[in-house]
């Protein structure tokens, strides 16, 4: 990711109206510095309350690294929008360049994922403008996903839905 060209603002969390809300993603989801990874199509219903979180392995580098997460709603038509993020700077490794497990919490969010929806979550290198821009000009990100090394999105599923009777979570991965 480029740090001068981060991911275009696309609704969240915050007061400024001209960036907060539930928002279409297709620019922010068409920028070269955004990787989104998809569900299938639900079968069912999904509710979700409380706070989710994603476990990702990266590489670190010697410079401060920031990670930006948003899990999304997809419809039928295919149209993103957006429905919980979160950010975490991960600092630097003093050693060099190495592998290492990150989890970023995701705001808490009460959402119903209807069925045929997908879910989709985004990762970037920025959560401008709601955080700051880049710490410094490193490009060089990498999420590592194997089976030794698994990344995954850990879900607050409300089972059997509306009205919430308890919480339960599921790795997804």
């Amino acid at each position: 990711m480029d740090p001068a060209d981060p991911p275009p603002p696309a609704g969240g969390r915050g007061l400024n109206p001209a960036h907060a809300g539930r928002e279409r993603q297709r620019a922010r989801e068409r920028h070269p510095g955004v990787f989104s990874v998809t569900s299938g199509s639900l079968g069912r219903p999904v509710t979700l309350a409380g706070a989710a979180h994603v476990r990702l392995n990266v590489a670190t580098s010697a410079e401060a690294q920031e990670w930006s997460v948003r899990l999304c709603d997809v419809d039928r038509f295919g149209i993103s929008r957006n429905v919980s993020d979160g950010y975490l700077c991960v600092p630097g490794s003093p050693a060099g360049p190495s592998e290492q497990s990150v989890t970023i919490e995701l705001n808490p969010m009460a959402h119903t994922f209807r069925a045929g929806h997908r879910l989709r979550l985004q990762i970037s290198g920025s959560g401008y403008p709601r955080h700051p821009m880049p710490l410094n000009a490193s490009r060089s990100r990498r999420v590592i996903s194997r089976r030794d090394a698994p990344s995954s999105i850990v879900l607050p599923i409300v089972p059997g839905g509306w009205p919430i009777t308890g919480t339960d979570t599921a790795a997804v991965g």
